[in-house]
C-alpha cells in the first residue's frame, strides 16, 4: 500500500446524528442495507447494525434509570 493509498483509506467520515436517524428510519421501514450504502455511499454491515442497537437498548435503560433516581433524589431533597 503507498502511502496515498493509506491516506485515503484511513480518512474518517462523520454524519450529523439527523442523517444517521434518518438512515435509520429508512432501514427500519423495510431498506436493504445494500440499497442505503448505494444511495447514501455509507455502509455498516448487520452485525455492527445489531451490536448498535443493543448499545441504543443499554444506553436508554442507564438514561431511564438515572431519570428515576433523579426525580427520587428531588423529591427526597425538597
Amino acid at each position: 500500500m503507498t502511502d496515498e493509498e493509506h491516506f485515503t483509506t484511513n480518512i474518517a467520515i462523520h454524519y450529523t446524528p439527523e442523517f444517521k436517524q434518518a438512515l435509520v428510519d429508512l432501514h427500519e421501514k423495510g431498506r436493504s442495507f445494500k440499497e442505503l450504502h448505494e444511495e447514501y455511499g455509507t455502509a455498516v454491515t448487520n452485525e455492527q447494525f445489531k451490536q448498535l442497537q443493543k448499545e441504543n437498548r443499554r444506553l436508554r435503560e442507564e438514561l431511564n434509570i438515572l431519570t428515576r433516581t433523579a426525580v427520587l433524589l428531588a423529591k427526597r431533597w425538597s
